[in-house]
């Protein structure tokens, strides 16, 4: 996931960002949460048909499924197990 703020000098992917992100899952604001890809983002659904879930592509996309997924399930809340950056890339479980 890349920030749109970063400009083309490349994302900065830190372990603070993960937890503003985190935060912002928490506050289940879909437009809070796309705020943070890139137009060309991947999200990764938890569950899905593929081997890794459900890929969601595309920022528009990622936020309309988190609206979809709310309204279903409005007390949805995230728990920050563990994560990692490598460069513009990060992972949280």
């Amino acid at each position: 996931m890349t920030t749109d703020n970063q400009g083309d000098s490349g994302p900065s992917v830190t372990m603070e960002l993960l937890y503003e992100i985190h935060d912002a899952f928490n506050s289940r604001d879909a437009d809070a949460i796309a705020a943070f890809f890139a137009e060309d983002a991947t999200f990764y659904m938890a569950s899905g048909p593929d081997p890794d879930g459900r890929a969601v592509n595309g920022k528009s996309a990622i936020r309309k499924v988190l609206a979809d997924r709310f309204l279903v399930i409005p007390d949805m809340s995230w728990d920050f197990i563990y994560g990692y950056t490598a460069g513009d890339r990060a992972v949280t479980v």
